[in-house]
């Protein structure tokens, strides 16, 4: 028994006046050696076993630097499709064009729209971040096949480049699971 732990255990009882023997005195050497300084060395025992583990709180905000391209591809994604989704939202008639020529009824544009604003806010929030870009590589693959299928085959490298960002994105931000058997 280690007479440093059975020193302060006596202190500590000392100092308590809750805990008495039962004689209503101060604790006698014999409690403190064979009731608390066993307490302290088990208790130091399963703190000293148990595994230290970061807050999971702050775990995802941490980002490695492995992150950068996929941050980069986030705002890139963002920025022009949440352009896209306003103009839609705002009723402008040249992006509201394409729905009428696909078959699609004038509330499709505003739906779009509606996605294509909320889609890009759901990209920054992480446990949202993979099906926000599953979500907007459907409306993506959308628009590339409209300006491959109605305009200048030029005009579709842009939603393809968003598509290609969006797959990455998914394939990045889609939590890995192990394989099953």
């Amino acid at each position: 028994m280690c007479p440093l732990l059975a020193a302060t255990a006596r202190r500590r009882i000392a100092n308590r006046h809750p805990i008495r023997n039962l004689v209503g005195g101060p604790p006698s050497d014999r409690f403190a050696k064979e009731l608390l300084v066993p307490l302290v060395q088990t208790r130091a025992a399963r703190l000293s076993r148990r595994p230290v583990r970061a807050n999971p709180l702050l775990e995802d905000r941490v980002e490695k630097p492995r992150d950068l391209p996929v941050w980069i591809a986030i705002a890139l994604v963002s920025l022009y499709v949440g352009a896209g989704g306003l103009a839609k939202l705002a009723g402008v008639p040249y992006v509201h064009s394409s729905f009428p020529k696909l078959g699609l009824p004038p509330w499709f544009g505003y739906f779009i729209g509606v996605c294509e604003v909320l889609g890009p806010i759901a990209l920054f929030i992480r446990p949202l971040s993979a099906w926000a870009a599953a979500g907007l590589g459907i409306i993506m693959f959308g628009a590339t096949y409209y300006h491959a299928t109605y305009t200048p085959i030029i005009q579709a490298a842009p939603a393809f480049v968003l598509l290609l960002l969006c797959a990455y994105i998914f394939w990045k931000r889609h939590p890995k699971r192990p394989p099953t058997a």
